[in-house]
């Protein structure tokens, strides 16, 4: 079988991993950890996790409820995209948005709460009859220490059980390099890449009948975690609550704000980033979109290039 293992890289659009099973033919599974270690990182809040609960459910829905809103003729590197998308938001009924959120029931993506070798361990013992775990295909992440020593421990653990490890870049950022002479030029080359293909409807489809399902996983969760109700003790307490005014998470969210700055906002970027009064609307307000990967460095590139030509 197949993982997708999500970390800060929640989308569809040029995700090299999703790119890569959508082609294969072996069993598949997606999975999302509330890592233990991680949410204990004292920078971590509750607004962070309720931002990644959103950006799960509409990832979930992209590969599930709505899928099949892409062809073989799509162009999805076109500012055409960010509007589709700000319409398709400003037309549904965003559930996400609601407080209901935490009641939404995942339907493809496998969601675990527990340290991310605890549950490949149990996938492993569970599958190794059938032909166990062919490989890993994840995002290469730049975090702090906690996340960079779990993800040696996930190197060290897939050598150790013979299990390929897949990393793809996603921010350009290139690791190991001896020294920074290069870095410009290693970044712009990431940037000059063409996008990974977004799945068909019909490779949706036969993904979802690739699924892996029933596994017995410790701590698999049914519906996104509500650190307000407890349900994440790694936070402190007193960080456990949300933000009403944040943002909302998610890659048609994302996709969303991109396209406004992009065919209205940034018309008025140089005059209005100056100021607190105009900045709020003026502004780009993609970053949080992009700390978490609902919207990927290249693609954000990709179209704001596209969007100069057309001007």
């Amino acid at each position: 079988m197949e993982i997708v293992w999500l970390k800060r890289d929640i989308r569809i659009i040029d995700h090299g991993p999703i790119a890569q099973v959508a082609k294969s033919n072996r069993p598949l599974l997606f999975i999302y950890n509330y890592e233990p270690d991680q949410l204990s990182e004292h920078s971590v809040h509750g607004s962070h996790v309720a931002f990644v609960n959103e950006g799960l459910i509409d990832l979930d829905k992209q590969l599930g409820l709505y899928a099949g809103t892409t062809n073989d003729n799509d162009d999805d590197s076109s500012c055409t995209v960010a509007k589709a998308a700000e319409d398709h938001r400003n037309q549904s009924n965003n559930t996400s948005r609601t407080k209901y959120k935490y009641k939404y029931k995942f339907q493809v993506l496998t969601v675990c709460h527990a340290g991310i070798l605890f549950t490949l361990n149990s996938i492993l013992q569970q599958t190794r009859q059938n032909g166990g775990i062919h490989r890993i295909l994840t995002h290469e992440e730049t975090g702090h220490l906690k996340s960079f020593s779990r993800d040696k421990a996930v190197r060290r653990w897939c050598k150790t059980h013979s299990i390929i490890l897949w990393e793809c870049n996603q921010t350009g950022v290139t690791r190991c390099l001896k020294s920074r002479d290069d870095f410009s030029k290693m970044l712009t080359a990431f940037l000059q890449e063409p996008l990974w293909d977004t799945p068909t409807k019909a490779q949706l489809e036969k993904m979802r009948q690739r699924l892996v399902r029933k596994l017995k996983l410790y701590g698999l969760c049914e519906s996104p975690l509500d650190p307000q109700q407890n349900e994440i003790l790694q936070i402190p307490f007193e960080h456990r609550n949300d933000r009403a005014d944040r943002q909302r998470g998610g890659e048609t969210e994302g996709l969303a704000i991109l396209g406004s700055f992009l065919l209205r906002r940034g018309r008025h970027y140089s005059s209005g980033i100056s100021s607190p009064n105009t900045s709020w609307t003026t502004g780009g307000r993609i970053s949080p979109y992009v700390t978490w990967g609902n919207l990927g460095t290249r693609y954000i590139i990709h179209v704001l290039k596209q969007r100069q030509e057309e001007l």
